[in-house]
This record gives structure tokens, sequence and C-alpha cells, in this order.
């Protein structure tokens, strides 16, 4: 049992490290492209022409910023940041990973083997109750305000379909929540046994 489950964490780790160096790399590219774009789309609609050092300066203030917050969040990882280590979860195959994220978000059991991988995930899930909370509110003020704007930008849409999809998801998060909690109450102390 601690043989497989040093091997599930050397996997769940190296899982973790590539999807956060994708992250990173996505990230790096994508918030420069967007700064350039957006001064684009409001020279457009102004019907002005930008100078070059503008353009400029866009793209090297996008890549500063994503370069800072990149180097940011490797720091905390690192240092060990509970939020950003990867959990057991992402060691184990497709199949059980589904098992016990079911089992987890229904509160019900799990095999023995796989006890302390569904009480990471709990636990995990548990703790982000306030994402939970802070949900709603923070998106609802987000499209009261692109509704309440003088102008509207092609960039609206993308706001209106990013807050129609938290205020979608929002329901499963709390159903989630709420799963995990009666999980940890009735197997989160059970002590874990060899298969």
């Amino acid at each position: 049992m601690v043989d497989e489950l040093t091997e599930i964490a050397v996997l769940a780790r190296r899982r973790h490290e590539r999807q956060l160096r994708w992250a990173a790399v996505v990230y790096a590219v994508v918030l420069p492209l967007g700064l350039v774009g957006g001064l684009f789309v409001a020279a457009a609609q102004a019907g002005e022409s930008v100078p070059t050092w503008l353009w400029v300066l866009g793209a090297v203030f996008g890549g500063s910023v994503a370069l800072i917050v990149v180097l940011l969040i490797r720091r905390a990882w690192r240092r060990g940041s509970s939020s950003l280590q990867p959990l057991l979860l992402g060691g184990v195959d497709k199949q059980r990973r589904k098992a016990i994220l079911h089992a987890v978000r229904r509160g019900r059991p799990v095999e023995a083997r796989d006890h302390r991988i569904a009480r990471e995930v709990a636990e995990r899930i548990v703790s982000q109750r306030w994402l939970i909370c802070l949900m709603p509110p923070l998106v609802l003020l987000i499209a009261l305000s692109r509704l309440l704007a003088a102008t509207w930008y092609p960039t609206d849409i993308l706001v209106g379909v990013s807050v129609l999809g938290c205020l979608i998801s929002w329901p499963f998060s709390l159903r989630s929540f709420r799963g995990a909690r009666a999980w940890l109450a009735q197997h989160g102390s059970e002590p874990d046994t060899p298969a």
C-alpha cells in the first residue's frame, strides 16, 4: 500500500509539473496578445491610429505582468503552498479517478486502497468553500458593471459567456462541496487499511 501510494504521488507530481508548465506558457502568450488585441479593438472603435511604440509598450507590459505572475506562482509552489500542490488523485488512472471523485461528491464510501486519496480530495474541495461563497456576487457584479457601461465592446460577449458559465457551474460546485463535507463526516476518520 505504501509503495503504491509513493508511486501514485510521483506520477501525480510529474503530471502536475507538466500542467503547470503548459499553463505558464499559455498564460505568458495569451496575456500580451490579449492586451494588444484590446488596444487594437479600442483603436478601431475610436477610428484612430495607434503609434507603434504603444503597441510595443502594451506587449512588453503584458509580457512583464505574465512573467511576474508565473514566477510568483512557481515560488509559492516550490515553497509548499497547499493549494498548488498536486493531489494524489492525479497519479491514478482515469477510471479510478472518476470513481473516487464520484464517491466523494456523493458522500459515498470508497475502496480501502483509495481512502487516503479520497480524503485528500474531500479536504481540498471543502477548503475551497470561500470560492463557492464569493463566486455568485463577484460574477453578478461583473455582469452588472458591463450592463450599465455606456460603451459596449466585442469582448463583452466573452464576459457574458464567462458569467453564464460561472452561474451554470455554481450549483454543481455547491453540490460537490456538500458531498465532500458529508464524505468527511461519514468516512473521513476511517483509518487507512491495506487493500
